[in-house]
C-alpha cells in the first residue's frame, strides 16, 4: 500500500467511521498534486469532506499536526466535545478545531458537512480561530464551493481550493479578532440563554423565563444578547423554528399545522407570516417548488 493509499484509508476511516455502511453518506477522498508541493510552501488543500444526516454520536480524529477539522452545521444543533471543552453548533455556525472531538446530535436530524483540511499554511492564523463557534453567513459562498470540489482534481484546482479555504480562514481570523477587541468575555448567563434557545427553539421559552432563571431584568438581558449575539432572542429562536420547518416540509409529509406545532409555533398563521417573510412564499408552495426541483431529470442531490 502506498503512503497515498494508506493516507486515504486513515481518512476514510476517521470521516465514516461508524457510518460507513450508511446510504446517505456522501464523502469524497481528494487525490490532488499537493503532495508534489514541497511541505514547507504546502497551500491549504482539503484531504476529504463528507455530508450526512446524522443521529448517532461519533468520533473524529486528526491525520496529522498540520491538519484541523471544519464543521460546518448546516440543519439541526448538537454538541461537539473535546479533551477540554464543550461547544454547541446550531444552523448556520461553523467549527474549526485543531483537537480530536466526540460529535453528539441533539436536534435531529442534523445535517452537517465536515472538511478534513491540511497545509502548513494552518500555522499562518491566530491560534484564537480554532475550538470557537463562529457563525458562517460572511463566507458562506466559499464554504459551498469548498464543498463541490471534483474528486480528482489538477494544479488549478488545488489552487481553486486553497483560494477558497484562505477565504474561509481569513473571514473566521478577522472575526475572531473582532470579538476578541469588542467582546472579551461574554457572560455566562448569555451563553446559557444562548444555549438554551439554539437546542430547544422548539420550547415555549419567554424573557420572563430567563428573568426569573439568572434573577436579572428580561429588558436587561433582552438588550445584553442582542448586543453580544448580534440578533434578539426571540428573533433568534423564531429563525431556528423556521429552519427546522423548512427541512420538515422537504423531508415529511406533515400538514403546514402540524409543522408548525411540532416546531414551538401554535398559532399557524403567525408561523406562515414568518415562513413567508424569510423564503418569500408560503410553506405548501415552498414544499411544492422544491418536490418540483427534484422531480427533474437532471436534478440531485449534493
Amino acid at each position: 500500500m502506498t503512503k497515498e493509499e494508506e493516507k486515504l484509508k486513515m481518512l476514510y476511516t476517521s470521516l465514516v467511521a461508524a457510518h460507513g455502511d450508511d446510504p446517505y453518506v456522501q464523502e469524497y477522498l481528494y487525490l490532488s498534486d499537493a503532495d508534489s508541493i514541497p511541505s514547507p510552501v504546502k497551500p491549504l488543500h482539503l484531504l476529504g469532506s463528507i455530508q450526512r444526516i446524522y443521529e448517532s454520536p461519533f468520533t473524529m480524529n486528526l491525520l496529522n499536526e498540520h491538519s484541523c477539522i471544519l464543521i460546518h452545521s448546516v440543519h439541526g444543533a448538537g454538541s461537539i466535545e473535546t479533551m477540554t471543552k464543550t461547544f454547541h453548533l446550531a444552523d448556520r455556525q461553523i467549527l474549526l478545531l485543531d483537537h480530536p472531538c466526540m460529535i453528539s446530535p441533539k436536534i435531529l436530524p442534523w445535517n452537517m458537512r465536515i472538511y478534513m483540511i491540511a497545509g502548513s499554511d494552518l500555522m499562518l492564523y491566530p491560534s484564537a480561530v480554532f475550538n470557537q463557534v463562529l457563525d458562517c453567513t460572511s463566507f458562506s459562498v466559499f464554504l459551498e464551493k469548498a464543498a463541490h470540489f471534483p474528486i480528482q482534481i489538477n494544479s488549478y484546482d488545488l489552487f481553486d481550493m486553497h483560494r477558497s479555504l484562505t477565504n474561509i480562514f481569513t473571514s473566521a481570523s478577522l472575526m475572531t479578532i473582532e470579538r476578541v477587541a469588542e467582546d472579551p468575555f461574554i457572560p455566562s448567563y448569555l451563553q446559557g440563554m444562548h444555549e438554551i434557545i439554539c437546542l430547544h427553539p422548539e420550547k415555549p421559552f419567554s424573557l420572563a423565563y430567563f428573568e426569573k432563571k439568572y434573577n436579572i431584568s428580561r429588558y436587561r438581558l433582552a438588550h445584553e444578547y442582542s448586543s453580544y449575539y448580534h440578533i434578539s432572542p426571540l428573533k433568534q429562536c423564531n429563525q431556528l423554528r423556521i429552519d427546522k420547518a423548512k427541512e420538515m416540509l422537504i423531508s415529511s409529509n406533515l400538514q403546514v399545522q402540524e409543522i408548525s406545532r411540532i416546531v414551538g409555533m401554535n398559532d399557524v398563521n403567525h408561523f406562515i407570516q414568518l415562513f413567508r417573510r424569510t423564503f418569500g412564499c408560503s410553506p405548501n408552495a415552498f414544499r411544492k417548488m422544491e418536490r418540483d426541483h427534484q422531480s427533474l431529470p437532471n436534478s440531485h442531490v449534493e
